[in-house]
Order: C-alpha cells, then structure tokens, then sequence
C-alpha cells in the first residue's frame, strides 16, 4: 500500500528543510518497525512516500499533516484518467464528486483546472454521476509530481507540529492526564521524550503518549523531585517539563530548565487538548 505524506510547517524550514525532512522519513521507519510492519520510505518533491504491505494509519507520527493511501501512475492523461474513474466507479453510493488537481512539478501540458475538466467530463460520460463542488460525496485528488501522478479519495488530517527528536530530548515528569498532555505538546514541537515519576505515587498511564513516540518509552522513578537533574543529565535531556499552569504554578529543586507548556492553556482549553489527542483514534481512518 502506497501512502503520500504531507508536511506545513517543515516547508518553511528554507535550507535545513532536508534535516526536518529526514527526521521524519526516520521516525515514520521507526513507527511501521514498531508495528513489525516493513516497508520503503523515502523523501520526494514536498512529500514522504511510503509503501508498505497493508495500509496503515499515519496520524500518530508529529510532522506530519495529512496523508493519503495512493495509487501511481505515469504522469500522463490516459493513465491518470484511467486511476480515476476506477476509484469512481468502485466507490459506494457516490453521485456527486469533484476532481482536486496539485501539481508541484509544471511541465504538464495541462494546468490544473484543465486536468479537472478533462478527468470529470470523462466520470461525467462514463458513470452519469454529477460535478458537485460543494460537499462532495467523493473528491479524487491527484498530485503530479515530476514524471509521476499520485491518484487518492482519501486526505487524513494528521497533527502536524515538528518531527520528534528534531529539537533534542527533554525529561516529563508525568502523574496525571494533564502531565501527558504537556509532554505531548513538546513531542508535537519536535522534542524527543523521556518519562519519570515520583515513587510513591500511582503509576501514571502513558499509553497516549506511547502511542505518538517514535521509540519505546522506559517510565524512571525518582524518590525526590530534586533527583529529576541527575536523571535528566544521565538520560542526555537539556530540560525538564512539567504540567503547571497559571492556576497551579509550582517552583522545582532543580538546576536545569523547566519547562511549562501548558501554562497558557485555560481549564477550558486543556479538556479540548485532552479530548483531541485521546479521541483522534476512536473513528476509522
């Protein structure tokens, strides 16, 4: 199964966008190895491609902002119209669809509008189904990127963010809901994570978190808040994140910087994080 990943905020990285882009063909390597799934990933114009043998869900991968399982053809009309009115004779119930034309390379001989025209009279006179602009029942996207065109009924919004351990590794101290969520927040801006409690407490569930690191994550123990430093420094973290907000500011006996992510967020906004990563998974994709 062919997937084409799309990235926004990496785009703008100008001449280190390379380095943000290998991270991510890194972690999306780790994240299919971690499922015991093998595949090709590799890095094209603007996107990350990759194959493997089932089709399999990206959204858990930071850096990442939508993506799309795929068929690819020669860039050229025949074999693009010939992908699409496949993908619109074989999808369910549809009547109203639209043709959604990107080319990030320009020597097409036609434009994009010219290319939608020409793929959705060809439905059109094949099927009797309907252009529906607005609130299509199915929209094939097409990519066309140099020699090759990219045909899909899917784009899955993803979380985008950074690609994680881009920006170095930082130590979270978990305990509750509202910890994970701080610790996420900096996986999302490109942070690799490691994780500790403080003994004594229950342990806290970070199968969330798991969920949404490249790598396995090891919880470390602390009988004191004033150990996280040496643990910190052993694990190679530059800091230390917390979940303090306005409403529960705390001051922590250590040396190294802290953190505080979520100190902005209010009580309001912390429950609609929570329930956006927590609940991204409940529906198929």
């Amino acid at each position: 199964m062919l997937s084409l990943a799309r990235y926004s905020e990496i785009a703008l990285k100008g001449k280190n966008r390379q380095i943000f882009e290998r991270q991510l063909v890194n972690n999306i390597k780790a994240f299919l190895k971690a499922k015991g799934l093998e595949g090709e990933v590799k890095r094209i114009q603007g996107r990350i491609l990759s194959q493997t043998d089932f089709e399999v869900d990206l959204r858990p991968i930071f850096g990442i902002a939508s993506f799309s399982s795929c068929v690819q053809v020669q860039a050229k009309l025949e074999d693009i119209s010939s992908a699409a009115l496949k993908m619109a004779e074989t999808h369910p119930k549809t009547t109203r669809f639209r043709i959604t034309t990107h080319r990030s390379t320009k020597n097409f001989p036609l434009t994009s509008p010219q290319l939608n025209e020409r793929i959705g009279s060809l439905i059109v006179q094949s099927t009797g189904m309907k252009v529906g602009l607005e609130s299509p029942d199915l929209e094939i996207g097409i990519e066309l990127i140099d020699a090759l065109a990219y045909v899909f009924n899917k784009n899955i919004p993803c979380f985008g963010g950074l690609p994680v351990g881009i920006e170095g590794k930082v130590l979270a101290l978990l305990s509750d809901e509202k910890s994970v969520l701080a610790a996420l927040v900096m996986a999302k801006r490109g942070c690799a994570i490691e994780i500790a409690s403080q003994a004594g407490f229950s342990e806290p569930d970070y199968s969330l978190l798991q969920l949404f690191s490249p790598k396995h994550l090891n919880l470390h123990k602390v009988s004191q808040i004033d150990e996280l430093d040496n643990l910190a420094l052993g694990l190679g973290c530059k800091a230390i994140v917390v979940s303090d907000t306005l409403a529960d500011l705390k001051e922590y006996p250590v040396n190294l910087p802290v953190l505080r992510p979520l100190i902005a967020f209010s009580e309001k906004e912390l429950l609609a994080e929570q329930k956006r990563y927590s609940s991204a998974f409940d529906d198929s994709f």
